[in-house]
């Protein structure tokens, strides 16, 4: 939303992302208002922000972008101050299938993050939560669906 690329369902999946981390840790993962915080703080937890989407953003977006692409210095010092504070989500989360699992949800290419019947059926989402595989909508009691897309 911040780059005014519209909603699709695939946002709520990367809410879904966020919030398991802020359930498993206990605090907010992007924890600001400003949207240049707000980028620099996914790149800091996740990875560099892919160099199209200062192309394809809202134009009111693409002043938080230099002309080379990448994104404008935050100077704000409370910005500063929690940009280092900040760590990646491989340094946060030790469980590795949680770990995958919100790494998922929080993929930065819309068309590879994991869809909810994914999710539904992840290992992490097994393990912990079995009774969910006996749920009539669980993706295997649904009979034949359509294919997931390609990761």
């Amino acid at each position: 939303m911040i780059l005014g690329l519209g909603w699709m369902f695939s946002a709520d999946m990367w809410s879904m992302g966020c919030i398991l981390y802020e359930l498993a840790t206990g605090r907010l993962l992007y924890d600001t208002h400003d949207n240049l915080e707000h980028l620099h703080l996914m790149e800091k937890t996740l990875s560099r922000i892919p160099s199209e989407w200062n192309r394809t953003c809202m134009d009111e977006a693409k002043q938080l972008f230099t002309p080379q692409g990448t994104l404008k210095t935050v100077t704000d010092a409370k910005s500063v101050t929690r940009l280092a504070r900040a760590r990646n989500i491989r340094e946060v989360i030790s469980d590795e299938s949680l770990q995958s699992l919100i790494l998922g949800l929080l993929t930065y290419d819309r068309t590879k993050r994991i869809t909810a019947r994914q999710m539904a059926t992840h290992p992490f989402v097994q393990k912990y939560y079995p009774e969910a595989l006996q749920h009539p909508q669980h993706p295997s009691n649904r009979g034949q669906l359509p294919p997931m897309p390609l990761n």
